[in-house]
């Protein structure tokens, strides 16, 4: 056996111990009325900590609340992802602004970490910027390039986090536009050299005509294929009034990718 098809051989088995030593992962974010259990799916547990868990009822947002910030963690289960989910601190005014922000937020991540240095920590939605049309320009317009440059502005929250939560929700009923801007994004978030587990979710989103509608099963499960060909995973969100359904479309192609992946990692 020659030297080079040894070196070729030993990178296969490197390969393949990498890929069995960080398994794709699919996090259960859904919050719709009486869902059950998806332990027996293989879904992992993830918790969400927003504003109503990190300031109390009726505060002022526009400082950290560093008694709600440990109370949120401190009761927390051991080695449990944690997505920080502050929306209120935009990182997209001026160097200054975004200066400001930065500050905040890593005083949020900080003290979380002080208090229950164990568990694993991100940011939703800020590692990269999400941005649908910039992103959907391409590398050669000035308006994608002005998108990168102010996701590398919010680098040094890389330093502070343990993975990232980018979020690619659907805005429109176009799947090639929706694919296009979700790979870009995730091309984007590998700037900061950390897990990527995106947020999905199988509703269109609000801010849209179409917000509150569900996203066909075919559409859904392209996202699905989407994050795990470009992904380490991925989180389920999903929060409505709507009352759980286990014949939802959605829902049965959500299963059949659980199938999959178990039956590839087995």
């Amino acid at each position: 056996m020659t030297p080079a098809i040894m070196m070729l051989m030993m990178t296969f088995i490197v390969s393949i111990a990498s890929a069995d030593s960080f398994p794709f992962t699919v996090f259960d974010g859904i919050k719709y009325k009486n869902k059950p259990s998806s332990a027996e799916l293989g879904m992992a547990k993830i918790r969400i900590l927003g504003a109503h868990a990190l300031w109390d009822k009726g505060q002022d947002r526009s400082e950290p609340n560093e008694d709600r910030i440990r109370a949120a963690v401190r009761n927390q289960a051991r080695g449990r992802l944690i997505c920080l989910d502050v929306e209120n601190w935009s990182v997209l005014g001026s160097d200054a602004q975004t200066a400001v922000s930065i500050a905040k937020l890593s005083f949020v991540i900080n003290t979380a970490r002080d208090e229950r240095p164990d568990l694993k920590y991100g940011f939703y939605g800020i590692m990269p910027i999400r941005d649908y049309w910039r992103a959907n320009r391409g590398p050669l317009d000035p308006r994608y390039q002005q998108w990168i440059e102010q996701c590398r502005r919010v680098m040094p929250l890389s330093e502070l986090v343990d993975v990232l939560f980018p979020s690619i929700y659907t805005f429109y009923d176009d799947e090639s536009g929706w694919e296009s801007y979700a790979r870009e994004n995730l091309d984007a978030a590998k700037m900061y050299n950390k897990p990527i587990y995106p947020f999905i979710w199988p509703q269109y989103h609000p801010s849209t005509p179409l917000g509150g509608g569900w996203i066909p099963a075919d559409y859904w499960r392209k996202q699905l294929n989407v994050c795990r060909q470009n992904a380490d995973g991925l989180v389920i969100w999903g929060w409505s009034l709507e009352t759980w359904d286990s014949q939802w479309p959605w829902w049965a192609e959500t299963v059949s990718f659980m199938e999959d992946i178990r039956g590839f990692q087995d």
